[in-house]
């Protein structure tokens, strides 16, 4: 794969970036499962801006 075709298959994520989400998954130590974080909505635009580098 070169650059033209990696960018061809990220341009969804590049156009539809106010309608993807993100799920946060934590390891806690001494557990063997990883657990899904429960995020307040209000919080989320900010993480996607943690996330996202115009």
């Amino acid at each position: 794969m070169n650059k033209d075709e990696l960018n061809a298959s990220l341009n969804y994520f590049i156009e539809n970036r106010d309608s993807i989400g993100i799920t946060l998954y934590t390891v806690i130590k001494n557990e063997e499962k990883p657990r899904k974080l429960d995020i307040e909505s209000t919080a989320l635009p900010d993480l996607k801006k943690c996330f996202w580098t115009p």
